[in-house]
């Protein structure tokens, strides 16, 4: 079994472990990290009232200081503004108009991306590096952090958490399904010194059958606080 706290594999020697060798051992080996207690699966999809708390905070801070950066794939099968993650003002992936965008502060509309990225069925990985948002490699455009008041706010994912008149939740209904999502922050003007803040992976746990993401930086298991029970392909379980 793979101790990504402690090494990765690089032909037959073991490099001592840093913050790229833990995250890349989680990326390509993450079911030799996976207690034994829960199955990889490929996915967890949502029919529109089902949503996670990631378990994560977001601090606005110094934008100088530190810089956040999300990773995520997943498909969008849904009508205008159901939003795939996010919170009230902050970093928030959402269809609309038939396609997706990525916003920060959601009071600025010049803080939106507007992509060229079509809602449907096929699968798209999401990178936000050092305020450049990518689709499956390809640059779509900057987007600051932005100073909304969205610190202290979860991020949700499946919808986006609220918090605004009472409402817990926004931008939810539509089918979404996630096949991984990730947070971590670097110093500014330092893109490889990373620190991992969330590491969301979808399983079910054996003893129940239970689906959720198991968290390889807190080793936390997250389910479903939402209603009724997230889908996946349970023939895909190892």
């Amino acid at each position: 079994m793979l101790r990504h706290d402690i090494l990765m594999r690089t032909g037959r020697k073991a490099a001592p472990s840093d913050t790229f060798t833990e995250m890349a051992a989680r990326r390509f080996f993450p079911e030799n990290v996976l207690p034994k207690e829960y199955s990889r699966v490929k996915y967890l999809e949502s029919s529109g009232t089902q949503y996670i708390d990631t378990g994560w905070r977001y601090d606005i801070g110094d934008p100088s200081q530190n810089q956040t950066n999300y990773n995520i794939r997943c498909k969008c099968s849904c009508s205008d503004n159901y939003s795939v993650f996010g919170n009230r003002d902050c970093f928030n992936l959402t269809g609309a108009s038939g396609f997706m965008k990525f916003r920060g502060y959601t009071d600025h509309s010049e803080d939106v991306v507007r992509t060229d990225v079509p809602i449907g069925n096929t699968p798209v990985k999401w990178q936000y590096n050092n305020e450049v948002l990518y689709a499956d490699g390809v640059q779509k455009g900057e987007l600051s952090r932005g100073h909304g008041s969205g610190f202290s706010q979860p991020i949700y994912l499946f919808c986006r958490y609220s918090g605004y008149w009472g409402e817990e939740v926004e931008d939810m209904g539509g089918t979404v399904r996630i096949y991984n999502f990730s947070v971590s922050e670097n110093p500014a003007g330092s893109p490889d010194r990373v620190t991992p803040i969330v590491d969301l992976w979808p399983c079910v746990r054996k003893s129940d059958g239970k689906p959720g993401m198991y968290d390889f930086v807190s080793g936390n298991f997250l389910v479903n606080i939402g209603t009724g029970e997230f889908s996946t392909d349970r023939s895909s379980a190892k």
